[in-house]
Formats: structure tokens, sequence, C-alpha cells
């Protein structure tokens, strides 16, 4: 509010501040000042904000394309293991499979008939 040339302002514990005209547009310079310098950094770190998100939404696009192909490679090897027990399970011979150490790690069904057998001893 004006009083001539003298402005005052009611502060929140219930007093005045009285402020010269001058020492007014003074403080409306300096408030001005503040808020384009407030704006200028929203607006930086906005532009921050908004690179992070676009280098977030292509780390995201990368990792989706790598868990689609991961399943796609995933269910190719289900489908080539099934794919193979269900030939080695038709052979008309028997077949075992050893690992490294000499342990049987898969059979045919022809091994079940040996099961049956006794070998002689040497």
């Amino acid at each position: 509010m004006v009083w001539g040339y003298i402005y005052y302002s009611p502060l929140s514990n219930g007093n005045y501040a009285f402020l010269s005209r001058r020492q007014a547009h003074q403080s409306n310079i300096a408030l001005k000042e503040i808020r384009t310098q407030l704006e200028k950094r929203v607006l930086e770190r906005t532009a921050t904000l908004d690179q992070y998100n676009q280098l977030l939404k292509d780390s995201n696009r990368l990792l989706e394309g790598e868990i689609t192909q991961h399943k796609t490679t995933t269910e190719r090897l289900r489908s080539s293991e099934t794919y193979i027990a269900d030939i080695l399970s038709s052979m008309p011979l028997m077949l075992i499979s050893i690992n490294r150490y000499g342990k049987i790690t898969r059979w045919n069904q022809k091994r079940s008939l040996l099961q049956e057998l006794v070998l002689p001893k040497r």
C-alpha cells in the first residue's frame, strides 16, 4: 500500500514494513532478477532431466531387445534339446552319454534293458 512516498506492507507478525519508493523499486528489480535466475535454473535442470530420461529410454529399449533375444535363444535351445532327446529315445541302438569324469549323464531307453543284464566279471 502507498502512503505518500512511503510504501508499507503488512508482515505475518502483524507489524508493517516501511519502504521508500526507491527501496521498493530496487527490491522489485532484485526480485525480478532472482525470478529470472530461478526460471533459467528450472529450464536448465528440465533440459538435463530430459536428456537423462532419453538415455534411460534408450537403455530400456536396448534391454528389451536383449531380453527378447534371450527368450528366443532359450526357446530355440529347449526345442533343440527336445529334438535331440526324441532322436536319442527313438534310436534302435543303445546310446550312453558320459561326461569328462566318466559319469553317465544321459542314455536312451535301450539302456534300461541293460539294467536287467549282469555282466560277467573278468
